[in-house]
């Protein structure tokens, strides 16, 4: 998707595996700043795939910040200087709503002791 509102435009600030559930390594999101958040298919690391995005309203700052993606429930959290977007994808499969303990974390031994 081209981009042309102007402002930033660069990608930085790669999703945190720091995550409840277990990370797929074949999936990467990152911020953009004005060019919004990008999910990436990189199982072929030599040809990576954009399977989703999002470009929310232009603020007066910054942009796109970072974006969290919570494994477990299949859930990304965006967050940009107009609010924070919580989002789901096909490609994480069927979100999960409703109240959920996290049962592991990934890195493995993250949080251990937690309530």
């Amino acid at each position: 998707m081209p981009i042309s509102r102007g402002g930033r435009l660069g990608i930085h600030a790669p999703q945190d595996f720091k995550a409840p559930g277990q990370a797929r390594i074949d999936l990467m999101g990152y911020a953009w700043f004005e060019g919004g958040w990008r999910l990436y298919d990189v199982s072929n690391p030599f040809r990576p795939e954009e399977v989703a995005w999002i470009v929310p309203p232009m603020g007066t700052r910054r942009g796109t910040e970072a974006g969290f993606i919570e494994w477990d429930r299949k859930i990304i959290y965006v967050f940009t200087d107009t609010g924070v977007y919580i989002l789901s994808t096909p490609v994480l499969g069927e979100p999960v709503l409703g109240p959920l303990k996290p049962e592991r974390w990934n890195p493995e031994g993250l949080n251990a002791g937690a309530p």
